[in-house]
Protein backbone atom coordinates (compact mmCIF):
# COMPACT_ATOMS: atom_id res chain seq x y z
CA UNK A 1 0.00 0.00 0.00
CA UNK A 2 2.84 2.40 0.75
CA UNK A 3 4.03 1.94 -2.83
CA UNK A 4 0.80 3.54 -4.07
CA UNK A 5 1.59 7.28 -4.26
CA UNK A 6 -2.01 8.35 -3.61
CA UNK A 7 -2.23 6.26 -0.44
CA UNK A 8 1.13 7.56 0.77
CA UNK A 9 0.03 11.17 0.14
CA UNK A 10 -3.26 10.68 2.00
CA UNK A 11 -1.44 9.32 5.05
CA UNK A 12 0.88 12.34 5.03
CA UNK A 13 -2.09 14.72 4.86
CA UNK A 14 -3.55 13.00 7.95
CA UNK A 15 -0.34 13.70 9.83
CA UNK A 16 0.93 10.15 9.70
CA UNK A 17 4.48 9.08 8.93
CA UNK A 18 4.17 6.04 6.67
CA UNK A 19 7.09 3.63 6.93
CA UNK A 20 7.71 0.10 5.83
CA UNK A 21 9.36 -2.61 7.85
CA UNK A 22 9.15 -6.12 9.19
CA UNK A 23 6.39 -7.46 11.44
CA UNK A 24 9.02 -7.83 14.17
CA UNK A 25 10.02 -4.17 13.89
CA UNK A 26 6.36 -3.14 14.09
CA UNK A 27 5.88 -5.31 17.18
CA UNK A 28 8.88 -3.64 18.82
CA UNK A 29 7.46 -0.21 17.92
CA UNK A 30 4.12 -1.10 19.52
CA UNK A 31 5.82 -2.40 22.66
CA UNK A 32 7.90 0.77 23.05
CA UNK A 33 4.90 2.99 22.33
CA UNK A 34 2.86 1.24 25.02
CA UNK A 35 5.64 1.81 27.57
CA UNK A 36 5.83 5.50 26.62
CA UNK A 37 2.09 6.09 26.91
CA UNK A 38 1.82 4.08 30.14
CA UNK A 39 4.31 6.51 31.71
CA UNK A 40 2.40 9.54 30.40
CA UNK A 41 -0.93 8.18 31.67
CA UNK A 42 0.50 7.33 35.09
CA UNK A 43 2.25 10.70 35.44
CA UNK A 44 -0.98 12.51 34.59
CA UNK A 45 -2.94 10.36 37.06
CA UNK A 46 -5.48 9.38 34.41
CA UNK A 47 -7.93 6.61 35.15
CA UNK A 48 -10.15 4.60 32.81
CA UNK A 49 -13.83 5.52 32.94
CA UNK A 50 -15.74 2.41 31.96
CA UNK A 51 -19.09 4.15 32.25
CA UNK A 52 -20.32 1.40 34.61
CA UNK A 53 -22.17 2.78 37.56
Amino acid sequence: MLAVPEAHAKLLVMGMKPESGSPEAFGEFLKNDAVKWRRVIQAAGLKLDTGAR
